[in-house]
C-alpha cells in the first residue's frame, strides 16, 4: 500500500500543479491505436541494417560476437546484419546517455531515465515495445553501434591479416570502435535504419493533405530526426515569410516599369529588406527555441557526443575523468590549414575572379554592336551552369581538407565544413552581381543577371544534380528493380538507396537564394518572387527525393539548424553594405540628400558628398537592424517558452519534494544495522 501511495503521489501531483491542457480521451485512443499498429509492424522489423563487403565474411563472426556482447541482438542474412536491441538494453544505453521521458500525467515534465527508476511514473510505461519511440530506439542502438568494442574473447592479433586487417588493428589500437573501424577499413560497406513502409506512407499522405506552404514537420521529426525536422521548419518559416517580400517586391517591380522614381523604390525597398530580414531571424530564433524545447533537445547534447570514428591523435590522460583519450594538437592543425587548405582556398577564390575578369573583358569588347544583348545574356548563362558545376566540386574538395585537417568531434567539423563552403559560394554566386553594381554600375543588366543565373542554376541543381543524377545511378544499380515513374513509387530495397543527403546540400541553396534575395532586393525587387518560386520547387523536389530515393538517415540529434543561422546574420550584415552601393548608384551619387546636407559647399566633389552621405546611410541602415533586434530580443526565449520552462522546473521542484519526504519515511521505518549501509544510505 506504501509503494502504490508513493507512486500516486509522484504522478498526480505534478499534474495538479501544472496547468496542462486538459487530455483528450478520443484523441489519446487514436494516439494509442496508431502507436500499436506501428509497434506491432515493427517488432519484426530490424532496427538497423549492416551490409558487409565482401571482405567482410572475414569478420562477420567476430563483429556478431562483440554487438551480442553489447547487448544487441544480431541475426546475419547472407551479407547483411539485422540488429535489433532487447528492452533491458535500452534501458541501459539510456541510462548512460541521460535520455529524459515524459512524466506520466504531466507530459511537459521529463526527468532523466535512470535503472531501476519506477517506469510507472513515466508516460507509456505499460508496453516496452512503445515505451521508446522509435527515434530514441534509433539513437540508442547507435550509439551501442558506435561504442562496442572488440569481444574479450578474441584479441587484436586473431583479425584477418592483410593490408586491411593492418589498417583495422591500427584503429582498434587507437581506441576506435569496432564498427566505425570496421567501416573505415571498408569490411562494412554501409549502415542505415532501413524504412518503415507503412508509417513513410502515412508521413506521406499526412504531407499530401498539408497545403503549401505548411509542412507537417513534427511529422518528419519522429520519423527521420530532429536535424532533417529542423531543416524542414526553417524551410517552412522562411517560405511564408518569402510571401511579403514577393506580393511587395512584384508591385515596386511594376512601378518601376511603369516609370516610378527608382532611387525611391531603392531606398524604400532597402529599408523594408533589412526590417524584414532581421524580423524574419528572429522571429525564426524564437521558434526554434520552443521546437527544441518540445523536441526535448534545448539542453546541451556535446557531453553525449561521440568522437568522430575519422579522428586520429596522441592517447592521452584526461585530467578530468583521468581514462585515456586521444588529443590531437591544434598547431598539427594550424600548419595543414596553412600548408594546404588556405592556399586551395585562395586558388578557388582566384578562379572566380579569374573568370570574373575575363567576363569584363569579352563584355568591354562586344559592349557595341547589336549582338551585344544576345552575347551578354549567353555568358550570363554559360557563366550560371559553370559556376553550378564548381559548387558541386568544391563542397567536396572542402570535405576532404576538413577532413584532413583532423577534427574531433561533428559539431568541430561541420562549422569548419559550412564556413569553407559558404566563402567560396559567397564569391562565386554574387561577384558578377556585385561587379555590375559597383563597377559598371548597370542596375538594368544586373536585373536580367540576377534572373538568368537563378533560372539556370536553380534548374540545372533541381532538375540534374539533384533528381537526374540520383535517379539514374540506383537505375544502374538496380537493373532487376521494378520501378513506376507515373505513379512516383519505387520498390527498391533499402541497401540500393542513394545516401541520404548531407545538411550542407540541403540547406547552402536556400541560404544562398535568400543571400540574393536580403543584398540585391533593392536594384531587383521580383527577387523576393524568384525565392519564393525556386522555395517550392525546392520542397517538391526534397520531399520527393528523401521518400523514394534516399535511405532513410540516421537520426541525428540537434537543438538548431547549426552554423546556418550565423551564416545569415553575416549575410544580412554584407547587405548593408550591397544596399548602399546600389542607393549610391541609382540616386546618381546620393545627389538630392547630398544637396540637402550640404546645399551652399562647392569646395566638395559630388562623388565626395556621395561618399559621405553613403557612410551615414550605412549607419542609419544598421541602427534600423540593431533597433529591429532589441525589439525582437532574439537571444530570449519568447514568454511561452519561458512558461513551458517554468512549468518544468515547478514539476522537478515537486517531484524532488516527494522523493525526500518518501525518504525520510523510509529512512524512520527502516533501521540500518552497519556503518556501511548507514553511509550507502546517506549517498
Amino acid at each position: 500500500r506504501a509503494h502504490k501511495t508513493r507512486n500516486k503521489h509522484m504522478t498526480t501531483s505534478p499534474s495538479r500543479i501544472m496547468k496542462g491542457s486538459p487530455s483528450n480521451p478520443r484523441k489519446d485512443a487514436t494516439k494509442k491505436v496508431a502507436s500499436t499498429v506501428t509497434q506491432k509492424s515493427m517488432i519484426n522489423a530490424p532496427d538497423f541494417i549492416i551490409s558487409l563487403s565482401d571482405r567482410g565474411e572475414e569478420i562477420a563472426t567476430i563483429l556478431i560476437d562483440s554487438l551480442r556482447g553489447a547487448g544487441l541482438s544480431v541475426d546475419q542474412a547472407e551479407h547483411l546484419l539485422h540488429v535489433r536491441a532487447p528492452f533491458s538494453t535500452l534501458c541501459r544505453v539510456a541510462t548512460k546517455m541521460g535520455l529524459t521521458k515524459s512524466l506520466k500525467g504531466a507530459t511537459h515534465t521529463k526527468l532523466p531515465f535512470t535503472i531501476g527508476t519506477d517506469l510507472s511514473m513515466f508516460e507509456g510505461y505499460e508496453d516496452q515495445q512503445s515505451f521508446f519511440s522509435d527515434l530514441e530506439r534509433k539513437r540508442l542502438i547507435d550509439h551501442v553501434l558506435q561504442t562496442a568494442k572488440l569481444s574479450n574473447r578474441y584479441t587484436i592479433e586473431k583479425l584477418p591479416a592483410g593490408a586491411m586487417g593492418v589498417m583495422l588493428k591500427g584503429l582498434l589500437n587507437v581506441g576506435i570502435a569496432l564498427v566505425p573501424a570496421c567501416s573505415l577499413t571498408g569490411y562494412i560497406s554501409d549502415i542505415f535504419p532501413p524504412h518503415d513502409e507503412e508509417r513513410k506512407k502515412r508521413l506521406g499522405t499526412t504531407w499530401e493533405n498539408n497545403k503549401f506552404p505548411h509542412i507537417p514537420v513534427m511529422d518528419i521529426k519522429d520519423y527521420f530526426g530532429e536535424k532533417i525536422g529542423f531543416y524542414f521548419a526553417w524551410l517552412e518559416h522562411f517560405t511564408k515569410w518569402l510571401i511579403v517580400p514577393a506580393i511587395v517586391g512584384t508591385a515596386f517591380f511594376v512601378l518601376q516599369k511603369l516609370g516610378a522614381d527608382p532611387g525611391l523604390i531603392a531606398s524604400i525597398t532597402s529599408i523594408l529588406t533589412i526590417i524584414w530580414g532581421t524580423l524574419s531571424l528572429g522571429f525564426w530564433k524564437r521558434r526554434s527555441h520552443m521546437l527544441a524545447y518540445d523536441w526535448n533537445v534545448h539542453e546541451s547534447q556535446e557531453n553525449n557526443e561521440i568522437m568522430r570514428p575519422q579522428f586520429s591523435g596522441m592517447r592521452i590522460e584526461d585530467p578530468i575523468t583521468g581514462q585515456l583519450t586521444l588529443d590531437y594538437s591544434n598547431w598539427y592543425r594550424w600548419a595543414k590549414y596553412a600548408g594546404l587548405s588556405l592556399p586551395l582556398v585562395v586558388l578557388a577564390v582566384m578562379t572566380q575572379l579569374t573568370a570574373l575578369y575575363i567576363f569584363h573583358v569579352f563584355r568591354s569588347t562586344f559592349a557595341d554592336g547589336n549582338a551585344s544583348h544576345i552575347f551578354t545574356s549567353a555568358v550570363f548563362t554559360g557563366y550560371g551552369i559553370v559556376q553550378n558545376l564548381m559548387t558541386q566540386i568544391y563542397p567536396r574538395v572542402a570535405t576532404f581538407l576538413v577532413d584532413w585537417e583532423n577534427y574531433k568531434t561533428e559539431v568541430d567539423h561541420e562549422k569548419h565544413l559550412v564556413r569553407r563552403v559558404f566563402v567560396f559560394n559567397f564569391i562565386a554566386q554574387y561577384s558578377i552581381p556585385l561587379y555590375l553594381v559597383a563597377v559598371e554600375n548597370d542596375i538594368h543588366q544586373l536585373g536580367n543577371n540576377l534572373l538568368s543565373l537563378t533560372l539556370t542554376t536553380e534548374l540545372t541543381r533541381l532538375v540534374i544534380f539533384q533528381t537526374l543524377v540520383p535517379f539514374f545511378m540506383d537505375y544502374f544499380k538496380l537493373k532487376n528493380s521494378n520501378f513506376n515513374l507515373k505513379n512516383e513509387k519505387f520498390n527498391l530495397k533499402d541497401e540500393k538507396l542513394a545516401k541520404p543527403p548531407s545538411p550542407l546540400r540541403l540547406y547552402l541553396p536556400r541560404v544562398m537564394q535568400l543571400g540574393c534575395l536580403l543584398m540585391f532586393a533593392p536594384a531587383f525587387p521580383i527577387v523576393g518572387l524568384l525565392a519564393l518560386a525556386t522555395a517550392f520547387l525546392e520542397l517538391k523536389s526534397v520531399k520527393f527525393d528523401l521518400m523514394n530515393l534516399f535511405q532513410r538517415p540516421i537520426p541525428i540529434s540537434s537543438s538548431s539548424i547549426g552554423n546556418w543561422e550565423n551564416v545569415l546574420n553575416h549575410i544580412l550584415n554584407f547587405s548593408i553594405l550591397s544596399h548602399v552601393i546600389i542607393m549610391y548608384v541609382v540616386t546618381d551619387r546620393f545627389d538630392w540628400l547630398g544637396t540637402l546636407f550640404f546645399p551652399d559647399d562647392t569646395t566638395l566633389s559630388k562623388s565626395v558628398r556621395g561618399v559621405i552621405v553613403a557612410v551615414v546611410v550605412e549607419h542609419v541602415l544598421m541602427l534600423i537592424k540593431m533597433g529591429v533586434e532589441t525589439i525582437v530580443d532574439r537571444n530570449t526565449p519568447s514568454s511561452e517558452l519561458k512558461n513551458a520552462m517554468r512549468r518544468d522546473a515547478i514539476g522537478r521542484a515537486m517531484l524532488l519534494s516527494h522523493a525526500v519526504k518518501n525518504f525520510e519515511t523510509s529512512e524512520t521505518q527502516m533501521p540500518l544495522l552497519t556503518e556501511q549501509g548507514k553511509t550507502s544510505r546517506a549517498n
